[in-house]
């Protein structure tokens, strides 16, 4: 990487980084600064600031003894602009390019017996994207860059749609028609959500 002068929020794989030359400069790390670094470590906390930051939790952990802090699983701010995955790539580009497709949607259903308690399925699926990042990231393009963007967890929308008073084998159909329809809607990966239930 030929840069000039790096700011500490300048993203290091958008300056041109790869993970041949993240993998050098972990290496010179670990031998400058004499601590165990994790390449995975750079892909984790990409700008300056947050790497540092990152560095400097490991010598403080590292200098009191507790050696496994590398491992934790650091959350990054949700307002930070992310570039995106190489697979979160190709499919940001196909859906630009027919954003009513619905080829990579992945439809699933559940037949439960007994009586629905919607507030605990509504529950559930809330924590659910709390828990998972994945549900609730936007992808978008700024200044010719692909990028990625995970909002905070708003409030589950889930749709019902009551079929209990049909007979068993109209009731069967109806839920397999639901079924069929919504996996050929379309995700909005601009605007999201990910998730519909």
């Amino acid at each position: 990487m030929q840069c000039e002068q790096v700011s500490a929020d300048d993203h290091f794989f958008l300056l041109g980084g790869n993970s041949i030359v993240a993998t050098q400069v972990v290496a010179r790390l670990r031998e400058t600064l004499g601590i165990d670094l994790n390449l995975r470590l750079l892909f984790e906390a990409p700008t300056l600031s947050a790497f540092a930051a990152q560095i400097e939790a490991l010598q403080i952990a590292a200098s009191q003894g507790n050696s496994q802090a590398q491992n934790a699983i650091v959350r990054l701010p949700g307002n930070e602009h992310l570039p995106q995955s190489l697979a979160q790539n190709r499919l940001w580009f196909l859906w630009q390019l027919d954003p009513q497709s619905s080829a990579y949607n992945i439809p699933g259903g559940l037949h439960l017996r007994g009586e629905l308690d919607i507030n605990a399925l509504r529950s559930s699926f809330q924590r659910l994207i709390e828990r998972h990042e994945s549900l609730r990231t936007r992808f978008y393009e700024q200044d010719g860059v692909a990028l990625q963007r995970i909002d905070a967890a708003g409030e589950f929308q889930l749709h019902s749609i009551d079929i209990s008073e049909l007979p068993g084998e109209e009731r069967q159909a109806r839920a397999r028609a639901i079924r069929e329809e919504q996996a050929r809607l379309p995700f909005d990966l601009q605007n999201g959500p990910l998730l519909r239930v």
